[in-house]
């Protein structure tokens, strides 16, 4: 099964101790999958007036978290965490989704590390509130009382985030690798051309033992070149004696051009 529909199964085999529990679940659930005859005639609706959250029916604070649970399982979705963070709630127009929103958001007034702030959006005609922040998702589980689910999600999270700091440093290898291998292959030539016109025993010492190190060792960085070095030059300093070789070279160039 997908990650959602692990969560819901969890939430369904969660059992709601109190009377009033139950109720708000069974409100949520009706809020948003049931039909406004029954809003009407079990929780209060006024019939004349938009729906939205009637507060009437979550009673203790133990029941907002029964409450989202109800509404979670009428028309929640979210994600697999290995894959991307989004959580939604289809919700039937702006003026619920809105309501639902407030809600949400005030938890945060009482609930300790709370910290959850959907947003609302239009899609196909319906009316969304969704959230894309990993860490809003985890609290939003964890207030839901799934504990599998969360911590599934926090291991799912885990894995991505590694995988995906590995891929970076892959990527940044490859492209510093292919910057140093174009480099070398600058300083080569550079050296080539100098000493083809008889320059090179010319040169600096310093810059001719920066040459011959680089002969011999093509494949080297900077840094391995600097290690090398008799005279313990700095990583910046030998990179100033291949520039002045390279520049050096393209002197003979426009001399011979």
């Amino acid at each position: 099964m997908s990650y959602s529909a692990d969560l819901k199964s969890e939430l369904m085999t969660l059992s709601e101790a109190k009377g009033c529990c139950r109720f708000a679940r069974d409100y949520g659930l009706a809020l948003l999958y049931g039909d406004r005859k029954q809003l009407v005639k079990d929780y209060g609706h006024d019939p004349r007036r938009p729906l939205t959250v009637e507060m009437s029916n979550i009673d203790n604070e133990c029941c907002r978290a029964a409450f989202l649970r109800g509404v979670f399982l009428a028309c929640g979705v979210v994600s697999d965490p290995g894959k991307g963070y989004h959580l939604a709630l289809a919700v039937g127009s702006k003026r619920l989704s809105e309501s639902l929103r407030d809600f949400i958001a005030g938890l945060g007034v009482d609930v300790e590390d709370f910290d959850v702030a959907p947003k609302t959006a239009q899609k196909n005609g319906a009316w969304l509130l969704y959230i894309k922040d990993s860490g809003q998702i985890e609290q939003f589980i964890a207030f839901l009382g799934a504990q599998k689910s969360y911590l599934a999600f926090m291991e799912k999270k885990v894995v991505r985030d590694v995988r995906n700091r590995i891929n970076r440093q892959n990527n940044f290898d490859v492209a510093n690798l292919s910057r140093m291998t174009k480099a070398a292959a600058r300083h080569l030539q550079a050296i080539a051309v100098l000493r083809e016109s008889g320059r090179f025993e010319a040169l600096p010492p310093e810059l001719r033992s920066a040459a011959e190190l680089r002969e011999e060792n093509p494949e080297a960085s900077l840094a391995e070149l600097c290690a090398l070095s008799a005279d313990g030059v700095t990583r910046s300093g030998m990179n100033h004696r291949l520039t002045r070789l390279a520049a050096a070279a393209s002197e003979e160039d426009a001399g011979t051009a």
